[in-house]
This record gives structure tokens, sequence and C-alpha cells, in this order.
């Protein structure tokens, strides 16, 4: 082992984004998978001196809850020996909505059918808590959404604001969102 004092922290991004849709009933984005790439892009360049940087990006047709699942599976291993100085970034860009019924926050994924989302059927989509998996991992984290209604993740009224601040203090995520 390392000491720790000559590791470098380790920066895991994974970077998810989609502008083609299989149905064509859910408009195409013009920056969805390029910002996914941009943002791989830019991490890498920036962050190289600093961290070992474990870039994955999954764009377009990749953007599966499929996909993700076994992305995230994989990473789990690797995840299990992070650092308190090990950072995960985990940016999404591309369609989000949000559950009237829930108020829950779904990221839309490239394979799902506009007629379930007009159901609220989301199986095709990947919820803010599928998303956050590795919210428990004990290091820092950063989710960067940049899709419609990311901003429904923290609630602004006061009757919820107490709830959400609480939980993003036990979680320690820092949360940016484009809403």
């Amino acid at each position: 082992d390392v000491p720790s004092a000559l590791r470098k922290p380790k920066l895991f991004l994974l970077a998810a984004g989609v502008s083609q849709y299989r149905d064509s009933r859910i408009p195409s984005l013009a920056l969805g998978a390029a910002n996914a790439q941009a943002m791989l892009e830019a991490v890498l360049v920036n962050a190289a001196s600093l961290y070992d940087v474990m870039p994955l990006a999954l764009t377009d047709s990749s953007v599966t809850p499929n996909v993700w699942r076994s992305t995230v599976r994989q990473l789990e291993s690797e995840l299990r020996n992070v650092q308190a100085d090990d950072l995960i970034v985990l940016f999404v860009s591309g369609h989000g909505l949000v559950d009237e019924a829930t108020d829950q926050y779904y990221f839309v994924t490239a394979n799902a059918r506009y007629s379930d989302l007009v159901r609220q059927n989301y199986r095709d989509c990947l919820s803010f808590r599928e998303l956050m998996s590795w919210v428990d991992v004990p290091c820092r984290k950063i989710a960067i959404l940049d899709t419609c209604h990311s901003g429904a993740i923290q609630p602004l009224d006061s009757e919820h604001l107490k709830t959400a601040v609480r939980s993003l203090q036990g979680d320690m995520v820092l949360t940016l969102t484009a809403s």
C-alpha cells in the first residue's frame, strides 16, 4: 500500500449525456452527449496533475438503465477502497423530468419511450436516488445535473427546505443543477 502522503487522490468521473433518443417523439438535444464528452475532456486536462483520474463517459445509445447499472457495479470494487481525499463527480446532461405524483426527479435515458413517460412509467429513466447510489461512499462528492427540472432534487418551499438541507448535509454531496 502506498502511504497516503505519497498517494495521489483518485477522481472518479461518471459522465452521461444524451442528445439522440430512440423514440423520435422525445426531442433531440444539440448538446447532451457533447456536454458529457466536454466534461470528460476538461477533467482529464485540468485535474490530471492533482488526481489519478478514472473517467467513464456514456453517451447517446449507451445511456440506458442497464448500462448505467452495469457500470456502477463495475466501479463498486474501486469505490470500496476510496479514501477521504478522493472525489466522485457525477455529470448528466439531457432531458430530465419530475414525476408529479411523487416529486421524484428522473434523468431520461436514450431508450425511453414517449408513451411510457406520458403514462408516468419511468422504467427507462434513472431516478436521482439511482444516479446517487454511491452517496454513502466515504469521500467528497459532486453531482452536476444539466437537465430540465434538476432543481427538483432540492425542494425550495419552506415546508421541505430544512429536510432537504439536512439530507444534503448528511450525504455531503455538493449538487449543481440547471433548472
